[in-house]
């Protein structure tokens, strides 16, 4: 009878607490903004059960009844709110009411269940110093080990050994191919703009694919639905304007960033004289005549949102951004035709690039723990290179050269967000998507009173389809143990050729202590684009090709360990992996000076082989506004093709031996603020010949290479400061006054090298770089 009754309690116990367990469900948003805030936390604070919300600001959790629940995020004040029963309820944080919130660190890295992600803090992003002054997202993830950005001043990717074109760069989820202006050297992606930003080098959830070195993750902000503000920022080189509000009865929200730079008025003189026609004139008979070089770059960001209902909202994003560059030439000179006469010579070249990126969807909480999204997207990048001249005698000579190419994506894709217990998130989802690559070269040589005419055009049209299936979970199997996994399956159909790939994904936590844990990681990945750098007149140019039957998809494995916790308010890290890719390839350097943008496989060497591996650390901490953070990389990577270096291997071009970043940020006064970085690198390597082929009368002379990349440049060290003033004026405007130097002491950091007779001169191209920058917000 006694065991009946033990058996009976036993089974109603479990009933019973389910039975006082009640779920909430619903969003976080600003309580400023009404804006949703991405990965705020929710803590049953008499019990263990915590969630994030999503990007959307989304969340689900499941708890004891009546008990009091936690809801907040860094820089607002925590909200408690009491679990009564099962409700939808909607939480505005209320930001904390300092002078300036300082927000470096976010959600700790050893509570992600996820393996190598890190979310980028805006303020330290906008507060650290720059290149010339800008506030750059590429350039920043340089900071983090296991990044580098390649040549000094540029604004490239290089993760883990990866490769520049191996990074997939996401805005609202929409691929960007090009992510630069000045061929580099400044990031088109404007800050103002952003509302969170989210960085994969390793353990890449299901739901990202066609990459196979790191995820850079970015959502635009919503719009402020409770007043609109304006955001005016003019700086040495560029200047912004920011603007956000609603309209029709704070349904519909916005968000509007511009941006534009003035390297023109820097030749204005020039230009002016070009213009002016005695000026003009005067000047043709000069030695080197009347010349001027012009560039010009912007970039916008429009984000619209009208909430159809409290449970939907429509979404619509557009980005662009534009380069235009020209150097300009004219002048008189002597020419002898049955006597001297004056000829006149006229000579351009520049080039034009241009990024389009727009996405519609809707977002529909479809029932309870259910979260729908479609969206319809493309994307556009196209560049421009060209070069005329005519020279005027008796004949009027025009030569016109130009090159251009263009990869386009248009996409359809649906995902499910769905929270079917507490410590169960499942993520679903299927896109179609279609590539269109348009390499293009055309040249056009006349003369003007003959009938000679020389015209070629080349074009290729290249177009692929791309169907994906994905299905991913996160599962806090206990509160000690969570596992992120998923499966990836998509088939890439190009032409006759198609390649199917099963992608799996494997992130596991344990935690060891309350302040610490240990994380694995697998992933295996195929992209299905390359992008390579081809020379057209001294300038690099991009172009985009497709994976054929010539050209197979980039493979890569990579696994990682890593070690994460809090000791005495120090934040750290601990992180070892392997990478292995497969299926690499290079342009042949012969080619690159053919000046062909159509690449036909016989152009490009291929069945390439890589492997990357290292350790990275990383020490942060924050002693209340002042904050700070170390990291060390040691890290090798290596290639090998079978038609380059004796099919050897040798080291990748980006194979930095020790990286170290430091950076502190502190407030001086009640106004001022400092922040200083530095970083250290081991030198990158080059190839050095070792000996010479002087030639003869029918070949030129060429130097001879024992091998690639066999000497290294001298180490790279660099400091970089910025001071910052904030007040408030009269009007209640927020001002900032900002003045940045880039390389403080004027370290002349090599980059790049090359061969004398029996000597390496190695140039150096940026020294110290001051700029000064204002802002005002009302």
């Amino acid at each position: 009878m006694r065991f009946r009754i033990l058996f009976l309690l036993l089974l109603v116990k479990p009933l019973v607490l389910w039975a006082q367990q009640v779920t909430l469900y619903g969003y976080i948003r600003s309580g400023a903004t009404n804006e949703p805030i991405p990965f705020a936390y929710c803590v049953d604070s008499a019990g263990n059960s915590y969630v994030y919300s999503n990007e959307s600001g989304y969340f689900s959790l499941m708890c004891n009844k009546n008990h009091r629940i936690k809801f907040g995020y860094l820089g607002y004040e925590p909200y408690y709110h009491s679990a009564d029963r099962d409700s939808f309820i909607t939480i505005h944080l209320k930001i904390k009411e300092i002078e300036e919130v300082k927000i470096y660190r976010r959600e700790k890295l050893y509570l992600q269940t996820l393996m190598g992600k890190t979310n980028i803090s805006l303020a330290s992003l906008t507060s650290a110093p720059t290149f010339v002054g800008l506030p750059d997202v590429i350039k920043h993830l340089s900071y983090l080990p296991g990044v580098v950005s390649g040549k000094e001043g540029f604004s490239n990717l290089y993760v883990r050994g990866g490769g520049r074109d191996q990074n997939l760069v996401l805005i609202d989820g929409v691929p960007l191919f090009s992510y630069n202006h000045a061929g580099g050297l400044v990031s088109s992606i404007n800050v103002d703009g952003i509302q969170n930003i989210d960085f994969y080098k390793g353990g890449y959830p299901a739901r990202f694919g066609n990459l196979t070195s790191s995820v850079l993750d970015m959502r635009m902000k919503e719009g402020n639905a409770c007043q609109r503000k304006y955001k005016l920022t003019i700086g040495t080189l560029t200047s912004s304007f920011f603007t956000e509000g609603y309209m029709l009865n704070k349904t519909t929200t916005y968000a509007l960033a511009i941006r534009t730079t003035y390297f023109d008025l820097l030749n204005l003189p020039k230009y002016i004289k070009y213009l002016d026609t005695v000026a003009y004139n005067a000047a043709l008979s000069e030695t080197d005549g009347v010349s001027y070089k012009s560039y010009n770059a912007f970039d916008i960001n429009l984000k619209v949102v009208h909430n159809l209902s409290s449970r939907n909202k429509l979404i619509m994003n557009f980005f662009s951004s534009h380069d235009y560059y020209a150097d300009v030439t004219k002048r008189i000179y002597k020419t002898y035709n049955g006597g001297y006469v004056d000829a006149e010579y006229d000579f351009k070249q520049g080039f034009q690039q241009a990024n389009y990126l727009s996405t519609i969807g809707i977002k529909s909480l479809i029932k309870d723990r259910v979260f729908l999204s479609n969206y319809v997207s493309f994307s556009h990048y196209s560049n421009r290179f060209y070069r005329q001249s005519y020279e005027r005698e008796i004949d009027t000579l025009q030569r016109k050269q130009s090159e251009f190419s263009t990869i386009s994506y248009f996409s359809y894709k649906s995902e499910i967000d769905y929270y079917p217990i507490e410590w169960d998130n499942l993520k679903i989802g299927f896109e179609l998507a279609n590539y269109r690559v348009l390499p293009y070269t055309k040249s056009d040589y006349r003369f003007q009173h003959t009938t000679n005419v020389d015209t070629v055009v080349t074009m290729r049209i290249n177009s692929a389809y791309h169907p994906v299936l994905f299905v991913e979970n996160e599962i806090k199997a206990s509160t000690t143990l969570a596992v992120n996994v998923g499966i990836r399956m998509d088939v890439f159909s190009n032409g006759h050729t198609r390649y199917y790939a099963l992608e799996p994904r494997l992130s596991v936590k344990k935690m060891v202590s309350p302040q610490s844990s240990v994380k694995a990681s697998y992933t295996y990945n195929k992209q299905y684009l390359y992008s390579v750098l081809h020379s057209f007149l001294g300038l690099q140019k991009e172009i985009w090709l497709l994976a054929d039957s010539n050209i197979r998809p980039v493979e890569a494995h990579q696994w990682s360990l890593g070690y994460f916790g809090i000791y005495h308010d120090f934040e750290f890290s601990v992180e070892t992996f392997y990478k292995r890719l497969s299926n690499l390839i290079d342009f042949k350097p012969a080619n690159v000076l053919s000046q062909n943008t159509v690449v036909a496989s016989d152009k490009i060497y291929t069945n390439g082989i890589g492997e990357s591996y290292g350790f990275e650390t990383q020490l942060s901490k924050d002693f209340g506004n002042i904050s700070s953070s170390l990291s060390y990389t040691l890290a090798w990577s290596n290639r090998r093709f079978p038609e380059i270096n004796q099919n050897q291997w040798f080291p990748f071009i980006y194979d930095n031996r020790h990286v170290v970043n430091f950076s502190f940020h502190t407030p001086i006064d009640q106004f001022w603020s400092a922040d200083l970085s530095f970083v250290y690198m081991s030198g990158q390597p080059f190839s050095l010949p070792v000996g010479r082929f002087e030639g003869n009368s029918y070949f030129e002379p060429y130097w001879i290479y024992a091998s690639i990349n066999n000497y290294r440049l001298p180490p790279y060290h660099r400091l970089d400061l910025t001071f910052k003033r904030r007040w408030m004026s009269k009007k209640k405007h927020n001002k900032t006054l900002k003045l940045n130097i880039y390389n403080v002491y004027n370290r002349k950091n090599p980059a790049f090298a090359t061969a004398g007779d029996g000597t390496v001169n190695i140039y150096s191209i940026y020294g110290i770089i001051p700029t000064v920058s204002y802002e005002i917000e009302f």
